[in-house]
């Protein structure tokens, strides 16, 4: 399974909405097979996720 993390630097507010953003298109292309979570920066180890997402 691939899985995909949405960070936030400053806490975990930004990166839920970045995550629900992720299932959202997800959901509406119709893909499988992905695991989304959501962390603070101080959380994200080397290796957590396939793909790291960030907001602006």
């Amino acid at each position: 399974m691939t899985k995909f993390l949405a960070v936030c630097s400053t806490g975990l507010g930004s990166s839920f909405m970045v995550h629900m953003n992720i299932d959202k298109v997800l959901k509406e292309l119709e893909i499988d097979g992905v695991d989304v979570d959501h962390a603070d920066l101080g959380s994200v180890a080397n290796g957590d996720a396939d793909a790291v997402f960030v907001g602006r």
